[in-house]
């Protein structure tokens, strides 16, 4: 029993040690048209997000997620973010939906670029996921941080989100190569691929 639980401790340990390399993308810290906040782990994305806002990356803030969506707006607009410019999305429960439910929104913008503000470990699928939804937009995306060490991040509240992150990427990897992500043809003509 002792050694199972030594391999299964160790086996976490390697998943999250190796979460930089496999689950993470991060993109150039350069201006876009929109950023777009994802629910989901609402404190560290609307800190980051506003940081992002300060620095002149976005003109406008897309919030999208149901739970947290309307305490990200707030944060965004107590820390200085103008709540003009702020739109809300607050249906989606999941990365596929945020990226469905917020191509309109970019569609009305008419963004052609766009930040991904999200937890460090989950951006690999998030790009993926808004890429096949809106092929016509260049999305990047600016991570929240993880925690400072390895044993605070492995097994704090992030660990088992990281862990999970796994089968999701490759679940959502499987879906996306057996289905398209507009099925009932209401992908707006704006992020067809190929759009002058």
């Amino acid at each position: 029993m002792l050694l199972l639980s030594t391999l299964l401790v160790g086996a976490h340990l390697a998943l999250v040690a190796l979460s930089e390399q496999f689950v993470t993308v991060r993109g150039d810290m350069k201006p876009a048209d929109v950023m777009i906040v994802l629910g989901g782990d609402g404190p560290s994305r609307a800190f980051k997000a506003r940081e992002l806002w300060h620095r002149g990356l976005a003109h406008s803030v897309i919030v999208s997620g149901d739970g947290d969506c309307d305490y990200i707006r707030d944060t965004l607009v107590e820390g200085g973010v103008p709540a003009g410019v702020v739109t809300t999305e607050c249906l989606s429960g999941s990365t596929r939906e945020n990226a469905r439910f917020s191509t309109p929104l970019l569609a009305a913008a008419q963004a052609r670029s766009a930040i991904l503000v999200t937890s460090w470990f989950h951006t690999r699928r998030a790009i993926a996921t808004f890429a096949a939804a809106c092929p016509s937009i260049t999305f990047t995306a600016i991570p929240s941080e993880p925690p400072t060490t390895l044993f605070e991040t492995a097994f704090g509240h992030y660990g088992p989100a990281i862990a999970k992150e796994y089968a999701k990427l490759a679940l959502y990897r499987l879906q996306d190569a057996s289905q398209d992500p507009w099925p009932d043809g209401g992908r707006p003509e704006w992020c067809e691929e190929g759009r002058e």
